[in-house]
């Protein structure tokens, strides 16, 4: 069963700011080397090697969660702060994670 962490922050930025900040902030994110990415309106598919997830833009908002599995659990602490960093550069906000 995959461990699924959740994410939320607060946005003043419209989609197409969050949408640049974003993809300029994953170009310098430690996971990118295996992740792939896409978006799909104004939400941003993700997956690599033991992880599936989204990152979702709501005006005023933005709401995320990765599910892991094998081999992406090893490296928990350091996906979840890598995620972290990155949505609150893209967000300009800080990020709230909560474990499921």
């Amino acid at each position: 069963m995959p461990q699924v962490v959740r994410f939320a922050t607060q946005t003043n930025k419209s989609f197409g700011e969050f949408q640049l900040d974003l993809n300029a902030a994953l170009q310098h994110a430690w996971g990118t080397r295996v992740m792939r990415y896409h978006w799909e309106g104004e939400v941003l598919r993700i997956t690599a090697p033991g992880a599936e997830g989204f990152v979702a833009f709501k005006p005023g908002g933005v709401e995320a969660e990765i599910g892991m599995s094998f081999p992406a659990t090893m490296l928990k602490t350091q996906i979840v702060a890598d995620i972290t960093r990155t949505l609150s550069v893209a967000s300009g906000s800080p990020v709230q994670s909560a474990n499921l």
